[in-house]
């Protein structure tokens, strides 16, 4: 049993959801999670380039960046599990 981390939660939403975008609220409501760290593990993917955000007015909307990345494996192998 993999144990999935709020960092791994938020990036199997964006994998799951390739093709959809996200506001950091709705990520939070979306995976029941404190709106802080919703936020905060949002902006660690970004750093990682995982995640792209784009600024539309005071919302961040957040995207599925599809680049590479050992994360992208752990996930999978998760949702293999499932």
């Amino acid at each position: 049993m993999v144990i999935i981390t709020n960092n791994l939660k938020v990036l199997k939403l964006f994998v799951e959801n390739k093709d959809k975008t996200f506001t950091i609220k709705k990520v939070a409501e979306v995976l029941r999670i404190n709106y802080k760290i919703a936020y905060e593990e949002v902006i660690k993917l970004e750093k990682e380039e995982l995640i792209k955000i784009i600024k539309h007015g005071n919302a961040k909307v957040c995207s599925f960046n599809y680049k590479y990345h050992s994360k992208i494996v752990e996930i999978e192998e998760v949702r293999k599990q499932e």
